[in-house]
């Protein structure tokens, strides 16, 4: 009889673990086991896969994600294998794609987490111009997981988490948005500040960050230009000089035109005695 007994409660113990749905997911994680780094506007997907047949559902912190021009949704059933595997795809990333993803198995207690973080990018305009004593104004576009920004300055003066390396009271950061320091400042601009300017970008997740990018620095450059405050002047002085230079061409060859025009006039208007005279020297 004990035996028996002992006989039915393995046998439920089996037929309990068999009967748990067991969600194993595969992807491209990058620590830890849960997350998934992408970069902005490459496409990316998150995958799920279960040991039965069942339906799958994907969600968004707590908002379920429907199939539509932004997310792609593909599920796939292997009836021979008796599993079920389901890819969320993103074709164009952007930087509010990143949070919490789940995959859910509908009407069970089964879900998988993704921590999804955009991958830090800067950039500034390749080229920048600026007039001397006017200000100087660089900002440095950022997206990314918990992005940071340092500087670095022609004669490698270099700016980190705010801290100026330089005692020259016209460069100052500002913020824009929820980004510390994305905007450098030179007020006024000097012709000496010519040169190459360097935005750093970095993660607040220092760790994490430094593993994705293999230790590599993630950088925009611009080269600025500060003019000389007579630049614009210039252009207009030489082109009064062409009109004034053509106005007195015009003039001068009028005044010769008219004289020309009065001697010849002289020459043909003679009086009938003149022409009289003339006839009788002949004979």
């Amino acid at each position: 009889m004990t035996m028996n007994y002992m006989n039915l409660v393995l046998i439920s113990v089996i037929l309990g673990i068999s009967a748990v749905h067991c969600l194993e997911l595969k992807g491209e994680y990058d620590q830890k086991g849960i997350y998934k780094v992408y970069n902005i506007k490459t496409p990316f997907s998150l995958k799920c896969t279960a040991d039965e047949l069942v339906e799958i559902a994907w969600f968004k912190n707590d908002s379920e994600i429907k199939a539509n021009d932004h997310y792609q949704i593909e599920a796939t059933k292997d009836k021979k294998a008796k599993t079920t595997t389901s890819i969320l795809s993103i074709q164009k990333p952007l930087n509010d794609d990143g949070g919490d993803y789940y995959c859910r198995v509908v009407k069970q207690d089964k879900s998988q987490k993704f921590m999804v973080i955009g991958n830090v990018a800067v950039k500034l305009p390749a080229h920048f111009a600026v007039v001397e004593g006017e200000k100087l104004k660089l900002h440095c576009i950022a997206v990314g997981y918990k992005p940071t920004i340092n500087w670095i300055l022609p004669d490698n003066v270099t700016i980190e988490d705010g801290a100026i390396e330089s005692d020259d009271s016209r460069i100052s950061v500002e913020s824009e948005g929820d980004i510390e320091g994305n905007v450098l400042v030179i007020d006024p601009a000097d012709r000496k500040d010519r040169g190459e300017y360097i935005c750093e970008g970095r993660s607040a997740d220092e760790t994490l960050f430094r593993d994705i990018n293999d230790g590599k620095r993630v950088v925009t450059k611009s080269y600025v230009r500060v003019k000389d405050k007579l630049a614009a002047l210039w252009p207009f002085i030489g082109i009064c000089s062409e009109v004034f230079l053509l106005c007195a061409i015009i003039v001068i060859y009028e005044k010769r035109h008219a004289k020309n025009a009065e001697l010849d006039d002289s020459d043909t208007e003679q009086s009938p005695e003149q022409k009289k005279g003339d006839v009788r020297h002949r004979k």
